[in-house]
């Protein structure tokens, strides 16, 4: 084992299982509550679905329930996954979150890596899990036996909030912070960005913040003047 702990990556305090708006997810939700709680019979779980449904969130979500019940944990976002040395000593922690596997830059030295630590982690009964774009049975990796391997455990889709859902995540997001937001506004966010949860909320924190600052009402003038770029102003008013 690693003489040291693992330079990790802060999971968000605020990605958390009860701020998850679970949709269509709630047999996702209480399989992942077991797992990160050590509730769970299985090694390894795999998360996958489109982009911005909510993946990072419960992985998030369950380092935050790990940590909870004194669980060393490591949440690593694939991002920042650029050497083999990433994973030294995450054969230590308990659990360890691989955020967007299907994004690690396609390196034999990197997929190495992580076949070692998928190794290391059973061989410990330690726990794993991923996120991904895709299932696994669609990875592209050099390794043909890191893919199999990453398809070891439970494999589940995140489906992804309706409309109807995501208008009542912003509703009780709004409330939750405080925040007064007419029927008329939450149409403008739907009808003019992303219909998804998390762009919404991104860009919910953003009109809470710039509000705050400038002492304003959430209205559609604040909406535009923080969230539209100058050309998208200036196409809308043509």
């Amino acid at each position: 084992m690693h003489p040291q702990l693992p330079l990790t990556f802060e999971h968000s305090d605020s990605k958390t299982f009860e701020t998850f708006f679970v949709g269509k997810n709630s047999l996702l939700l209480d399989r992942l509550q077991l797992f990160a709680n050590d509730a769970d019979h299985d090694q390894q779980l795999m998360v996958w679905g489109s982009q911005r449904a909510g993946k990072t969130h419960l992985l998030n979500a369950c380092c935050h329930a790990a940590a909870g019940v004194g669980f060393r944990v490591a949440f690593l976002p694939a991002e920042f996954i650029n050497s083999p040395q990433v994973f030294d000593g995450l054969e230590g922690c308990n659990m360890v979150c691989v955020d967007d596997v299907d994004r690690i830059p396609r390196s034999r030295e990197l997929e190495i890596g992580l076949f070692s630590l998928i190794n290391a982690m059973r061989q410990n009964g330690q726990r794993l899990i991923f996120s991904s774009g895709c299932g696994p049975t669609d990875l592209t990796t050099l390794l043909p036996d890191l893919r199999t391997r990453l398809g070891w455990g439970a494999t589940y889709s995140v489906q992804p909030l309706d409309v109807s859902e995501v208008r009542a995540a912003l509703d009780a997001a709004a409330t939750r912070a405080g925040l007064s937001i007419d029927d008329t506004v939450i149409d403008y966010l739907l009808n003019n960005f992303a219909r998804d949860v998390e762009t919404q909320l991104d860009n919910l924190k953003k009109l809470d913040t710039a509000s705050m600052q400038t002492q304003r009402r959430i209205t559609i003038p604040l909406v535009r003047d923080v969230l539209l770029t100058p050309t998208t102003q200036s196409v809308e008013s043509v």
